[in-house]
């Protein structure tokens, strides 16, 4: 599934409270397969998504 939400989009109206509910098995699957990540790289990287993107993948597949 995507979910895109645009904020300068007059006829979508604002969702502060917003949530999104997890099926218990993909849940469980995200919790048993977690991939370590460092919060200080992503920090680091938060200027370009393309560098988030590959650490993110990288991290993945070295874990």
């Amino acid at each position: 599934m995507e979910l895109w939400w645009d904020p300068y989009q007059p006829s979508q109206p604002y969702q502060a409270a917003s949530f999104l509910t997890l099926s218990e098995r993909f849940y469980n699957d995200l919790t048993s397969h977690a991939v370590p990540v460092d919060m200080r790289a992503v920090i680091a990287l938060k200027g370009s998504a393309l560098a988030v993107d590959i650490y993110s993948w990288l991290t993945y597949r070295l874990s």
